[in-house]
Order: C-alpha cells, then structure tokens, then sequence
C-alpha cells in the first residue's frame, strides 16, 4: 500500500511449468526441426523416447541414463560432422537441462 501519498505498481507475472515429459518431447521436436539425415534424427530420438517412456511410468531416474546416451551420441555426431557446433549446444543444453530438473547424478 502507498506511504504518505504515493504511487502503487503492481505487476503480474506469467509461469508456465514445463513437466520432464514435456521437456523431453520439446527436445525431440527440437531434433525434428533440425532437419538432420533420417538415421541421425532416429538415432538421436531412439534414447529420448525411451527416456519420455520412462519418465511417463515415474521412473524418473532411470530416464538419466537415457539422456547421457542421447548427450554422448550428440558429441559424437558433432565429432565426425553431422552436427553443427550450435546444433550441439542447443541439444546439449536441453538435455542437460532436464536432467537437472529429474536430480540426475
């Protein structure tokens, strides 16, 4: 309330909580959208799925496996060339991400 005549502000503020599950089909949609050859995009989707199926059952830690697999084969893919250096991060850090969302180790 104001003091001694003056001015209030009120701001609303806007959240918008993003599930495990969600976030893991955000970062599939984002391997998607990349456009990548059809073999690097399912292999690199193979780990995410099981990891949603997972994280779906409430097997939330034994979806952190799943996403280090899908973080090991985004560096290999950046290593021999089919992954851009900012297609990698960008993957890299979702998965990270989520992983520190579930309390991976």
């Amino acid at each position: 309330d104001a003091v001694g005549g003056g001015a209030t502000h009120s701001t609303t503020l806007s959240l918008t909580v993003v599930t495990p599950g969600h976030a893991v089909q955000v970062l599939i949609d984002t391997v998607i959208g990349m456009g990548l050859s059809r073999g690097v995009t399912s292999s690199l989707i193979a780990p995410l799925r099981n990891a949603a199926d997972l994280i779906t059952a409430g097997n939330l830690m034994a979806s952190c496996p799943k996403l280090s697999e899908f973080i090991r084969m985004v560096d290999a893919y950046l290593a021999n060339g089919q992954l851009t250096v900012a297609q990698a991060n960008e993957l890299k850090r979702q998965a990270t991400l989520i992983k520190a969302s579930i309390g991976c180790p």
